[in-house]
């Protein structure tokens, strides 16, 4: 996403971080947004990325690979909602990291996660049921996805599970989209991803792209620009393709009237 407008904040992004070192982040006036563990010659190390306190002064908090009791004791004391979650097997295990965000306050609003997994279907009955969207969605390998769910509505988005790389990338293309959040996981042997994707286009680039995409299931894209103006509507606007059906009109007149007599 391009740090610039009301996009723009002043951030920190760092890995193969201690513990200690994503602790002095926080300590050092920055707020943790996104955490993820991994292990680096069997040794516990963190990517973190983290927003100055001054643009951005929401409280949050992160916590490092916890049983689901753990977690629930942790958002009951500090009083927060998640804003970042993965799911990992440690052993036989299932353990949680991430962030959590004060929910108290202005800040305060309703919100759900499934603790103990969901199904496909199930992640999506949440959402129409409690009128909540997808904040963060992360797969084990046994299938079974892990979600936070805030109950305002911060515009269009959409949400996928078990990826690959370039169908994700194609996805975010297609839709108009930006990667808000991330995980992946082995399945099978194959890394996939889900996620979660927000909409960067304006409403006329929505409203027609949701009307192409309606009325197809091939690849779409558009792009108008007002004459000596700015541009009204953009979708896959870089992506170059053949309209063949519509160039044979041009290859006839080509043939009939570039023939010599």
């Amino acid at each position: 996403i391009a740090n610039s407008g009301t996009n723009q904040q002043s951030y920190i992004y760092r890995y193969d971080q201690s513990a200690a070192q994503v602790n002095a982040l926080a300590a050092d006036g920055c707020r943790v947004q996104d955490v993820a563990v991994y292990r680096k010659a069997g040794v516990k190390r963190y990517a973190v990325l983290a927003f100055s306190q001054t643009s951005d002064p929401a409280q949050t908090q992160w916590f490092d690979e916890l049983t689901q009791a753990q977690l629930t004791a942790q958002l009951t004391s500090y009083q927060g909602r998640l804003l970042d979650l993965d799911a990992q097997m440690v052993g036989n295990e299932i353990r949680f990291s991430g962030v959590v965000r004060k929910n108290t306050g202005d800040d305060a609003m309703g919100w759900w996660w499934t603790p103990g997994g969901a199904t496909w279907e199930v992640v999506g009955n949440i959402i129409s049921e409690k009128g909540t969207r997808l904040v963060d969605l992360c797969q084990l390998p046994n299938g079974r996805y892990y979600a936070a769910y805030w109950t305002d509505k911060a515009g269009a988005y959409r949400y996928f599970g078990g990826r690959t790389s370039e169908s994700m990338r194609k996805s975010a293309a297609y839709y108009g989209m930006r990667v808000q959040s991330i995980s992946h996981t082995i399945i099978n042997g194959e890394v996939r991803y889900s996620g979660v994707l927000v909409n960067t286009k304006n409403a006329l680039t929505q409203k027609v792209g949701s009307w192409m995409r309606s009325r197809t299931d091939g690849d779409i894209g558009l792009y108008l620009r007002q004459v000596g103006g700015p541009v009204l509507a953009d979708l896959q606007e870089n992506t170059s393709f053949y309209p063949s059906s519509t160039m044979k009109v041009f290859m006839h007149a080509r043939a009939i009237f570039g023939t010599p007599e």
